[in-house]
């Protein structure tokens, strides 16, 4: 049954373009085991476990349909800057979209690393590129410092999960946290492109990419709508240009726009 729903969802959305199917997959979510660890096959690269009771998994469902949604124009201003060779650094991967997109053989990137450090949609981010060369799935998040803490998430939807400190969550899961510039003097490749997307912790993140940032100067995109003017500013590194994307594919370098969608760039002024 689990199946057939899915590829129902695969056929209406995906190939004749109407809206709707997606209801039929949330209202058996709660009932169907097989649509809590659902096999979806990227031939080539792995096969991802979905849990549809995670709005997350929607966002793989939807690609494996042709649809990027919201990712593509952010998809394609990200592949007119990483080349050949190059390594990519998904921070909050979540179930694995950024990293899936770009750990195609097209791309011919050296390395990608994924950070997620909750374990739900870790689960599905693990068995889709866990196994896949190029990509190395960490199961902890970065920040200022290595910590712990604790993923508090929205109900039903992990891609609006936060990171808070252990003392001040409740219930929650129990995380581990990683500073950005340690991994790079233990011996991790310096990333070329950074993606963050980590609902609000972005400027703990920067913090602890400091001299990466400094030494390496690699191109930033990441999420602003958990962010205010002032702590965009103050994140963003000395030397770099902001732009914002816009929902018609528009970047623009004024920040009093930029709650037109989700994302933003930062880069070396001299690029």
């Amino acid at each position: 049954m689990a199946t057939i729903l899915v590829r129902f969802y695969l056929f209406w959305h995906g190939r004749m373009k109407f809206p709707g199917a997606g209801l039929l997959l949330r209202l058996f979510r709660g009932v169907l085991p097989g649509l809590r660890n659902y096999p979806l096959i990227f031939p080539g690269t792995g096969t991802a476990r979905l849990d549809f009771r995670d709005q997350a998994s929607f966002s793989l469902l939807n690609y494996k349909a042709g649809n990027w949604g919201n990712h593509r124009f952010l998809f394609e201003t990200m592949a007119t800057r990483l080349h050949p060779g190059e390594v990519l650094r998904d921070v909050g991967a979540n179930v694995g979209l950024v990293s899936l997109h770009f750990s195609q053989a097209a791309f011919s990137l050296k390395k990608i690393h994924a950070f997620e450090p909750s374990s739900g949609p870790r689960k599905s981010l693990q068995a889709l590129l866990g196994s896949h060369p190029n990509v190395c799935v960490h199961p902890f998040g970065l920040s200022s410092s290595a910590w712990q803490g604790r993923m508090k998430s929205r109900q039903g939807d992990s891609s609006y999960s936060t990171v808070v400190p252990a003392e001040d969550a409740q219930g929650g899961e129990s995380i581990r946290l990683e500073q950005g510039d340690a991994l790079v003097a233990s011996g991790m490749e310096p990333p070329h492109v950074i993606k963050v997307d980590v609902e609000g912790h972005e400027p703990r993140v920067f913090a602890g990419l400091k001299e990466t940032i400094r030494i390496y100067q690699p191109i930033i995109f990441f999420e602003h709508i958990f962010l205010s003017d002032d702590q965009i500013l103050e994140l963003t590194p000395p030397g770099y240009r902001l732009s914002f994307l816009h929902e018609d594919g528009f970047w623009s370098l004024d920040i009093k726009t930029r709650q037109q969608c989700h994302d933003a760039l930062a880069e070396p002024a001299g690029i």
